[in-house]
């Protein structure tokens, strides 16, 4: 995240695809930062900044910062839409200067309107989630059955949540910690 006229720059091994769902998340999360700020015209804080004042440095963050997001080669190609939700996620938490939980892997395409969308290959995804030890995965709701059974027939010990989610808010609220940054009043 640098100042300067609002890019984003892509680095990687990536697809086409993969560059689209990127352009996605940054629309969707810039939108979002965008409502927050609107939203908190009028309202005052305690000392210092007031909350529009905050929400303005965070508007100003999101549409006039270039960013750079690179996604290593590794041995699985990155050609598909499924980094979606991902990238929307880590987009909000670098926005909002929120952490994200370190025990939650995700997958999803999302939509300009903020819904997630189903994917292919979530058994793989899951049971590769549950090998490196994380104990939650979000998963698109329409996604939900074929997950759980791969847990299922997995001889891996770990249990994992699975947590479906119809938006990307749903998956911010169970990704970062503390849940979804703009309905929280501790942001401000």
């Amino acid at each position: 995240l640098t100042n300067a006229l609002g890019r984003m720059t892509l680095t990687g091994q990536l697809g086409e695809v993969l560059e689209e769902s990127a352009q996605i998340a940054l629309t969707w999360a810039r939108s979002m930062c965008s409502q927050a700020t609107l939203s908190s015209r009028g309202q005052r804080g305690g000392q210092g900044l007031s909350d529009h004042e905050k929400s303005l440095c965070l508007y100003e963050s999101a549409m006039l910062s270039d960013i750079h997001v690179h996604l290593p080669a590794g041995s699985v190609p990155k050609d598909g839409p499924s980094a979606g939700v991902t990238i929307a996620v880590a987009l909000t938490s670098l926005f909002f200067g929120a952490k994200c939980r370190a025990d939650t892997a995700m997958t999803g395409e999302i939509s300009l309107h903020g819904t997630v969308l189903p994917v292919g290959g979530v058994a793989e995804k899951v049971r590769a989630a549950q090998k490196i030890g994380m104990s939650r995965v979000v998963v698109p709701e329409s996604n939900e059955e074929e997950a759980r059974e791969a847990l299922k027939d997995s001889k891996q010990l770990k249990e994992v949540e699975v947590i479906p989610v119809k938006t990307v808010e749903e998956a911010i609220d169970a990704a970062i910690v503390g849940g979804n940054p703009w309905h929280s009043a501790s942001v401000w």
